[in-house]
């Protein structure tokens, strides 16, 4: 990840969190809202982050559908809740699984770049260790 906290004498470090979002779309209104549906634990003063992985059902993710688009934003994480932005990506599930590292953190080939909107330039970026697809109900 890119440092956006450079501190004193350039010598801070960003402390990146990410955000997971689904898109409601309301096309009566014509807008479309971006729902949190997950954060991340902050990694304290580390550019090269590894967060713990989580379970989120998919009704909650993505009311089902492997399809349905997700955005997930990267921040640098600040006591006084000013996060900053380092960047953020638009995926879906079936394409996260797609894009698993099958060699680990260092997969540059199957790295997803993390941007700004608006801009063409690459702010860091995110490698996929695990996806699994699990019943959480035990069931069939």
């Amino acid at each position: 990840m890119k440092n956006v906290e450079p501190g004193a004498f350039g010598l801070g470090r960003s402390d990146p969190f990410f955000e997971v979002a689904k898109k409601n779309a309301d096309y009566r209104l014509a807008t479309i809202k971006w729902q949190v549906v997950y954060r991340s634990e902050d990694i304290p003063n580390n550019l090269n982050p590894y967060w713990r992985p989580t379970t989120i059902g998919l009704e909650e993710l993505c009311y089902g559908n492997l399809d349905w688009p997700l955005k997930i934003t990267v921040y640098d994480y600040n006591k006084g809740g000013t996060h900053k932005k380092i960047g953020e990506f638009e995926t879906t599930i079936a394409l996260l699984h797609d894009q698993i590292a099958v060699k680990g953190n260092a997969d540059r080939e199957k790295a997803i770049p993390v941007g700004r909107e608006g801009r063409f330039k690459i702010y860091g970026l995110v490698c996929v260790l695990q996806a699994d697809l699990v019943n959480l109900a035990g069931g069939v």
